[in-house]
């Protein structure tokens, strides 16, 4: 790719990548394995409020549990 293509590379400063190699995996995985690696520490901040990656993971799979509780499958989309 050059500047060409994408003209805000050349405001990079030297050293800075312009082109990463994501893993090929799932969001869902990489979070989970975010999980693993640093459980405790703190993964999101809203005001005074902070939480760990261990308790979003928690609330996301609560999340999880009401959506198929209440029918949805695999697949299926749900609004934001």
């Amino acid at each position: 790719m050059t500047i060409n293509n994408k003209p805000w590379l050349s405001q990079y400063d030297d050293g800075v990548p312009t082109q990463i190699d994501l893993p090929q995996i799932s969001l869902v995985d990489l979070f989970h394995e975010a999980v693993m690696r640093y459980g405790e520490s703190i993964c999101t901040i809203y005001g005074d409020d902070q939480l760990s990656y261990h308790e979003v993971d928690q609330l996301s799979d609560g999340i999880a549990r009401f959506l198929v509780d209440k029918g949805l499958h695999k697949g299926d989309r749900v609004g934001i």
